[in-house]
């Protein structure tokens, strides 16, 4: 019997871990008269990298990724010339590595009956993936471009006034799509976090002044 009680909390254990390990966190900072914003990566408590976007009144932004060791892995270039340049859900990022090779680009989609429609690319141009905003909350389901039945990961967020918290969690074959483009994309999320929350609804209040009406 100690020994079923030891094997369920191996198991118990392990699936913890890889929950962690296949979920990461990402937090945006930025100061009120800064152009650059921080966005921090964690899994759990432990840092997983963090990405630097720089850029403020211009249409190109550069989204720097860096891992937990702080060493530069990718660059995600925002187009100029692009219908993110007015929309954050046209946005074009082009994704390279630090030796300027092509890694792969997210492309945001205008003709679609969600509220943002993202498409992922490798260095091939071949589609890897594509991102569905939910129609009512700021969440993000990831699927598969041969079967949008296969989710490979979601990405939820939550908004604190200038905090916003983004979680990716990785689902099975989510490798199909570059981790670098993940993280950027959940970055792009954070910096973005108030265009991809659902627009109040306006409420129209009637008010009715029985001085303007004799009930004699």
């Amino acid at each position: 019997m100690k020994r079923l009680w030891m094997l369920l909390g191996l198991l118990v254990a392990s699936q913890v871990y890889s929950d962690e390990d296949n979920t990461w966190r990402a937090m945006k900072y930025k100061s009120f008269f800064s152009l650059s914003a921080d966005i921090d990566i964690k899994q759990g408590d432990a840092p997983a990298g963090h990405v630097v976007r720089t850029g403020g009144l211009c249409p190109r932004y550069h989204y720097d990724l860096y891992n937990a060791q702080n060493v530069f892995q990718a660059r995600g270039v925002t187009r100029a010339f692009s219908l993110g340049f007015l929309f954050s859900w046209g946005m074009q990022i082009d994704v390279c590595d630090p030796a300027g090779s092509a890694i792969g680009m997210i492309q945001g989609q205008m003709f679609t009956r969600a509220r943002a429609k993202f498409y992922f690319y490798n260095a091939q141009g071949q589609t890897t993936g594509i991102a569905y905003l939910n129609n009512k909350t700021p969440d993000f389901m990831i699927v598969s471009p041969n079967d949008e039945s296969l989710v490979l990961a979601e990405l939820h967020g939550k908004t604190y006034g200038d905090l916003g918290a983004w979680e990716m969690k990785l689902l099975e074959g989510f490798d199909q799509i570059d981790e670098s483009l993940l993280k950027i994309f959940s970055a792009f999320a954070a910096d973005y976090q108030a265009d991809f929350e659902e627009p109040p609804k306006v409420v129209n209040q009637y008010y009715f002044n029985s001085n303007n009406y004799n009930f004699n």
